[in-house]
């Protein structure tokens, strides 16, 4: 999660150097790809948490067979 939030900061960051004319669009639109992808990779993490969290339960008897 924090590793979103300082992503998040570099779009900021980004969109500010950009606006002063500092950096060009590219570098707001990789900060953003780079947010987006680490926003997938959580997401990812949570849902392989949540299978294994399943299959542990039914491996020790739980649920309906």
């Amino acid at each position: 999660m924090k590793e979103i939030d300082h992503l998040e900061i570099a779009v900021n960051v980004s969109n500010d150097l950009y606006l002063s004319g500092y950096a060009n669009y590219l570098e707001i639109i990789n900060a953003q790809k780079n947010k987006l992808q680490a926003e997938l990779d959580f997401v990812d993490i949570q849902l392989r948490n949540a299978n294994s969290q399943v299959l542990l339960y039914k491996a020790l008897g739980g649920g309906m067979n």
